[in-house]
């Protein structure tokens, strides 16, 4: 009789653990789960702080690095005017003929070609290339002058082509092939540039 009760209690205690588990499991389950989880955020916010800690030990090393960078972004952009047309063109001309003596006999310009595009949105700009021949007339030195002065001009451009032939006794004729650059706005309205121009003679395109 006792063994019968005996039995009869360890089996009500095993259904009551039973019952506890299948209605506590599950509980426990989501707890291990939202435990863990909360770990991993713990983790990744320790990460997170690490890497704030890092920035703020190099914060002034970094603002030096950036302002570096800036200026050197700024000095290369610089290089590149925001527009470029045949007006600029025929002012760079103007100025081969009375910095150096050249003689500008023909200049023929062609639309501008995109490269590619830098940035996004407000800070987009373009690259563009405009290929421009100058046929001109002078010395060996002039046209030594002028591959010098496409060289170190403070906006970009770059020589192609050079194409010379004797003219005369100690004369040289010929063509020079250039891209001129600019760095522009989707857009933007090109500007209206005066080169002082009267004529576009066969001879000289400034009419002189």
């Amino acid at each position: 009789m006792k063994n019968r009760r005996k039995r009869k209690k360890i089996l009500l205690y095993f259904v009551a653990v039973l019952i506890a588990a299948v209605v506590f499991l599950p509980y426990f389950a989501n707890r291990r789960e939202k435990m863990m989880k909360l770990d991993d955020e713990i983790e990744n916010l320790q990460k997170e702080v690490a890497v704030l800690e890092d920035y703020e030990l190099h914060l002034e090393e970094n603002r030096a690095d950036t302002e570096k960078r800036y200026k050197e972004i700024s000095s290369i952009m610089a290089q590149f005017p925001a527009d470029m047309n045949k007006e600029t063109a025929l002012l760079y001309a103007k100025e081969l003929e009375s910095g150096l003596g050249l003689r500008i006999d023909r200049l023929d310009t062609e639309p501008g070609v995109c490269l590619y595009h830098i940035g996004a949105g407000q800070r987009r700009r373009s690259l563009y290339s405009y290929r421009t021949v100058f046929h001109f007339t002078g010395t060996y030195q002039m046209v030594k002058q002028m591959i010098d002065n496409i060289q170190i001009y403070p906006q970009k451009r770059r020589l192609v082509a050079l194409d010379i032939k004797k003219d005369g006794q100690t004369g040289l004729s010929g063509t020079a092939v250039l891209n001129l650059y600019s760095l522009e706005v989707p857009g933007q309205k090109k500007a209206q540039l005066d080169t002082g121009v009267n004529a576009h003679g066969t001879s000289n395109v400034f009419g002189q």
